[in-house]
């Protein structure tokens, strides 16, 4: 079976470091895909509405029985001042922020 080249082997029809970069990354993810379906593996996830009907009401009380004991808190990350909003949804989106990301105005 030949081996895969190695990373000094292989030709990249990209110019910038960039796009050399992607490349890499775009051969990864299609690498661990292949590996899903040649090995046979089960992906599964859940969507928590799909849990509503069965878990809904009695999930609701339990939070709210959590929330009012403080055994659950809430986390905000609050950045002060308008000129802050474009950091702080940069942050947001990096996930450099704890809990729900605020700007007070």
């Amino acid at each position: 079976m030949a081996q895969p080249p190695q990373r000094s082997q292989v030709l990249y029809p990209c110019d910038t470091q960039l796009e050399r970069k992607l490349s890499h990354r775009l051969l990864r993810r299609l690498s661990r895909r292949f590996h899903v379906v040649t090995k046979r593996l089960l992906v599964q996830g859940f969507i928590v509405g799909d849990l509503i009907k069965e878990y809904g009401e009695s999930f609701e009380a339990d939070m709210r029985r959590y929330l009012t004991e403080k055994k659950v808190t809430v986390e905000v990350d609050i950045r002060h001042g308008l000129e802050q909003a474009g950091t702080a949804f940069c942050d947001m989106m990096r996930g450099a922020n704890a809990g729900k990301m605020l700007v007070a105005v």
